[in-house]
């Protein structure tokens, strides 16, 4: 027998049934259900213990199937009528002393054991093994769902409706955090907010010196000391290696900050320009914070620096291009605390000593002394 739950025509069906004295198996039948279900049922939803024993229905008066209408005058209908309406209370006293199960009674107790199962059931607790606990983790774990998607596809494919915070909690929350949260998007590093109002930060951006109003024959790449530059990112995000490559030569500088601010990456670029064997004319950035005293930079070393375009990171191709050759060196989430300057300088002259296609298989320190040989 199929299975269903039983509805609220169903227990008004069981009511009716039980005071007439119908027993579970002859209602299971009428339902369609088992009679355990019948068992159950009336278990869970009597609002009083079942009288034992059961009160009997009052028998039919024998004059209620007599035909009145062919005796006129004899008083039996009138004697037919006060038996009808005597049987009519006795039934009545004895269906309410049954009444130990009332359907709109068995409806709401029904309902509110429902309601606590559902909460029960959306209840994301560590330790509880519950269906729910067990489908998060799995899809978290072996999928790498965000909580996001996970609650999007309770909502619509199981019509549980919890939300992305309440999985945060209990990954933040159960003992084994740092398994769980190393599934996640961002590690469990907490999203950055941008400091000051969108004002202030689109009023600052706006008065960067753009990439625009280069000299046009930066684009050429036939003059020597026009510098692209960048920072790489350690596993401490504080720290940095700043490179700084010529556009024309290939030549790079690369060098190690620890803890960096935008002071410390202007220090460096000062001294770095200071120490380049050719005079630098321009700087090229991205419109990262690290290059927030740029103004200062371009006092100490006459040069002018200049910023691409938001996430127009093709317009520094030179240098994004030199950001992959170092990455070979240092990979990404390399811990830049364990290693020493001594270190990046041998890695700077690796590379300004490798051959270039690009220079006819020249070195980018060769392509320097080429160009100065040929603008001599």
């Amino acid at each position: 027998m199929s299975f269903k739950h039983i509805t609220a025509e169903d227990r008004s069906a069981i009511t009716t049934l039980l005071q007439e004295q119908r027993t579970p198996a002859y209602i299971a039948r009428r339902i369609g259900v088992n009679r355990s279900t019948i068992g159950r049922e009336i278990k869970r939803n009597q609002i009083k213990p079942k009288p034992v024993p059961l009160a009997q229905l009052p028998t039919r008066p024998a004059i209620l199937d007599i035909d009145c209408r062919h005796k006129r005058g004899s008083g039996l209908a009138q004697d037919k009528y006060e038996a009808a309406d005597a049987y009519a209370k006795q039934a009545s006293e004895a269906r309410r002393h049954n009444s130990y199960y009332v359907a709109r009674e068995a409806n709401k107790r029904a309902t509110v054991r429902r309601t606590v199962a559902n909460r029960q059931r959306t209840r994301l607790v560590y330790g509880s093994h519950s269906w729910l606990e067990t489908y998060v983790r799995h899809q978290l774990t072996r999928e790498q769902w965000s909580p996001d998607q996970i609650t999007g596809d309770l909502r619509v494919n199981h019509n549980v409706v919890i939300y992305p915070q309440t999985i945060y909690d209990y990954i933040y929350l159960c003992p084994d955090k740092k398994r769980l949260v190393k599934h996640l998007r961002h590690g469990g590093n907490p999203y950055r907010h941008k400091r000051g109002t969108n004002a202030r930060i689109k009023a600052r951006q706006a008065n960067l010196p753009s990439i625009h109003k280069r000299p046009a024959i930066v684009a050429k790449r036939t003059r020597l000391g026009d510098l692209e530059g960048d920072t790489i990112v350690g596993l401490d995000k504080k720290d940095r290696i700043a490179t700084h490559v010529d556009r024309a030569s290939g030549e790079c500088n690369l060098g190690l900050v620890l803890s960096y601010d935008a002071n410390k990456i202007a220090d460096l670029t000062t001294r770095i320009v200071k120490h380049n064997p050719v005079l630098t004319h321009t700087i090229t950035y991205d419109r990262g914070n690290e290059f927030a005293e740029y103004e200062r930079l371009a006092n100490q070393t006459k040069a002018k620096v200049y910023f691409a375009d938001a996430y127009h990171s093709w317009e520094r191709g030179t240098n994004e291009n030199l950001n992959g050759l170092v990455r070979q060196y240092f990979p990404k989430r390399s811990d830049f605390k364990v290693i020493t300057p001594r270190q990046v300088r041998v890695v700077e002259r690796k590379l300004n000593n490798r051959p270039r296609k690009r220079y006819n298989y020249r070195t980018p320190i060769q392509q320097r002394q080429y160009l100065l040989a040929k603008d001599s």
